[in-house]
């Protein structure tokens, strides 16, 4: 069977450091020492878990879930992130789609997605050079009706049970929640909820994320935003790992930025 050998959340964004030069140096580090973790794991496969930014879908089909089934994607290249291909992981890909049907989820799959900034930033500290192939997760956080906190954490287990009794024995698995913290788009719209961010960070840092399955749609949106809606992405990766205690590698509100930053890494 596998194994999940690192399991990391982080913010999935980056902005000019004009105004806010300690506070964007703070969140570089927290990105390289975030980086550090997943490459330190040694891992064979990243899975991403993101959100879709009406890249790959749109008003016309957005399912709750999509996943990256192609042998490579490419960088959609916004936030001038380079275009670069990204090794995709089929035989992955496909187990965890087949065992999620098996459990009545019927994902929805894509050959080609194109890889934003929410899987990219993340996979240039975590993958440099794109050597470990990814297999990619987004959810839906961009229109109504989103999925549930709780559904969101029961596809997290079909994951950690497709890594722990159908892949090859041996093979090494990071995973990676991306998105978050708090804000509200389009910017000016709202603010940073730093109290809400923190709780967060704490909850899920000291192995406690169990209490945060019944967080609806309504109070994410009321106290961390429609931007909010991401840190589905951190609650389903700490899930995998339940009980685990973990480490918040930073914390920063840059005004600027519209957006609360963080990472945390878990003691897998």
């Amino acid at each position: 069977m596998g194994k999940i050998v690192a399991a990391a959340a982080t913010s999935h964004i980056m902005m000019s450091s004009h105004g806010v030069e300690e506070q964007a140096k703070n969140v570089v580090e927290g990105f390289r020492r975030f980086g550090r973790y997943i490459q330190d794991a040694r891992p064979d496969v990243i899975v991403c878990m993101s959100s879709e930014h009406m890249v790959n879908l749109h008003l016309d089909n957005m399912p709750a879930f999509c996943v990256g089934v192609g042998d490579k994607h490419m960088a959609y290249g916004d936030m001038d992130i380079p275009k670069v291909q990204v090794t995709g992981h089929r035989d992955f890909a496909q187990s965890f789609v087949q065992h999620a049907f098996d459990n009545e989820f019927d994902l929805a799959t894509s050959e080609e997605l194109l890889l934003d900034h929410g899987v990219m930033l993340p996979l240039l500290y975590a993958n440099p050079g794109m050597k470990i192939p990814v297999v990619v997760l987004l959810t839906n956080i961009m229109t109504q009706p989103m999925p549930s906190m709780k559904r969101c954490v029961k596809l997290a287990q079909v994951l950690r049970e497709t890594i722990e009794t159908l892949r090859p024995e041996n093979e090494r698995v990071a995973v990676i929640g991306t998105g978050g913290l708090s804000h509200w788009l389009p910017p000016g719209t709202g603010g940073i909820n730093e109290e809400w961010d923190r709780m967060l960070l704490d909850v899920i840092s000291s192995g406690r994320v169990e209490e945060l399955y019944d967080l609806s749609t309504e109070e994410i949106m009321e106290k961390g935003g429609n931007g909010g809606q991401e840190i589905r992405n951190w609650i389903m990766m700490a899930s995998m790992v339940q009980g685990r205690q973990g480490r918040i590698l930073y914390y920063e509100a840059p005004q600027s930025w519209a957006t609360g930053m963080g990472s945390v890494v878990m003691e897998v």
